[in-house]
């Protein structure tokens, strides 16, 4: 049996990477993680990788107001996402 949590350990060691100087570590856990994250069983796990995805678009200059308005948007819809903790 697969323990499915080591993907939220992974996006939120993706996203410390991600603000501490390390978006090379912080890409590789997102395209290593895309597909189990974003398979819809989930929203949380999709949540942290929307996240994680957006921290770096932040990082490379590559996003727009449109973009973070969304996000916060679905983060606000449901309290009890882990993403919260990335706010």
């Amino acid at each position: 049996r697969y323990d499915f949590s080591s993907y939220t350990h992974t996006l939120l060691a993706g996203l410390l990477a991600a603000r501490n100087g390390h978006p090379a570590s912080a890409r590789d856990v997102l395209g290593k993680t895309r597909a189990m994250s974003l398979d819809g069983a989930y929203p949380e796990r999709e949540a942290l990788w929307r996240a994680l995805e957006a921290e770096l678009a932040l990082i490379d200059g590559s996003t727009d107001e449109a973009a973070l308005a969304a996000m916060a948007q679905a983060l606000a819809a449901s309290p009890f996402l882990q993403a919260q903790v990335t706010r």
